[in-house]
């Protein structure tokens, strides 16, 4: 299809500001994205977490081991254990450091720390500062960490042309006021975030937790969150998909003007269309394809496919015939002509 309207994508996608090779090892790429001084942070504020709440005088005695500060190659193997227990998965914390089975117990988490100590760093876990208080966020607790990886993920790849933006949800089955419950969704329960993603290899680029946020702008919530996820693309000639969920003809315009290309199927009730194209789109019948550009450039692609009207809202699309094989059934096997 032809494009309009939208600077020419010029950039070399793929990887940059590092010097690792292929032959790189898992941690140093991990180190790319959760950087150690970022850990460091965290270890930091751990550490005062932990000594300001543990109270030793209210342990048993076998358990009256004072708190020593962490160092970052414990608090690194700490967050190994997590990825262990996300992968080899026991009916509770306690069996991984079982001496009395050979078979659900794991040494190698036995002989990083006790389980006593896990469980200490696992409850005073911390990853703000305790200056960092903010009312009007309520995701301030892990707003830094956040940041950083959005950051790094952005500093150190450049994605390809085309990208998408979605929804997806992150498993929790634990007591939280930001849980959703998404019947439809493969993960039903769990924190919805919604993500801004490279189409071909799935490359998070940007995302946003769904805070159930009272506060938006005149165009909306689902304008506001778009807008916030392609924040730092803007000028380049990035092509962008979506849903009807987030689309509006009034972000369309707005992406056109950051130079970003966006194309999604839309509800008719979101066009404010008048009487005689309204009643234009509801008679197309089997086959029959109608388009619109409003004064503004915005190509509006109705078509009736199957048993419904279609209809397809652009900023960078352009009015072109080409000939497509459609599926349909073998009596009536043909090739259609479509205005795309």
């Amino acid at each position: 299809m032809k494009t309009s309207s939208v600077k020419e994508f010029v950039l070399e996608p793929g990887t940059v500001n590092h010097t690792l090779t292929s032959s790189g090892t898992p941690i140093e790429f991990f180190n790319l994205i959760f950087s150690p001084t970022q850990r460091e942070e965290i270890m930091k504020w751990t550490n005062i977490r932990a000594q300001n709440k543990i109270d030793y005088a209210k342990r048993g005695i076998q358990k009256r081991k004072k708190w020593f500060n962490m160092k970052l190659s414990e608090f690194n193997g700490f967050i190994g254990t997590l990825y262990i227990m996300g992968i080899v998965r026991f009916p509770c914390y306690r069996m991984y450091w079982s001496a009395n089975s050979r078979i659900f117990t794991n040494q190698g988490v036995r002989d990083l720390f006790t389980f006593q100590r896990f469980q200490d760093i696992f409850s005073s876990l911390c990853f703000y500062s305790s200056d960092s208080y903010n009312a009007n966020d309520k995701l301030y607790k892990i707003r830094p960490v956040i940041t950083s990886m959005l950051s790094n993920s952005q500093t150190h790849y450049i994605p390809k042309k085309v990208l998408a933006v979605d929804e997806s949800m992150i498993s929790f089955s634990g007591r939280h006021k930001l849980i959703q419950f998404m019947p439809l969704k493969p993960i039903k329960v769990g924190f919805k975030a919604f993500l801004l993603c490279e189409t071909e290899s799935s490359y998070v680029i940007s995302w946003k937790l769904y805070t159930n946020s009272n506060t938006a702008s005149d165009f909306g919530k689902t304008y506001d969150t778009v807008r916030s996820l392609v924040d730092g693309i803007e000028g380049e000639g990035y092509i962008l998909y979506m849903d009807r969920y987030y689309i509006s003809p009034q972000l369309l315009l707005t992406l056109k003007e950051l130079d970003i290309g966006a194309c999604s199927t839309i509800k008719l009730n979101r066009l404010h269309l008048s009487k005689t194209i309204s009643e234009q789109i509801s008679a197309l019948k089997e086959d029959d394809i109608k388009y619109f550009v409003d004064p503004q450039d915005l190509l509006l692609s109705c078509w009736f496919d199957h048993k419904k009207v279609l209809l397809m809202l652009s900023n960078f699309h352009n009015i072109e015939e080409v000939i497509v094989n459609r599926r349909v059934p073998k009596k009536r096997k043909r090739n259609s002509t479509l205005r795309t």
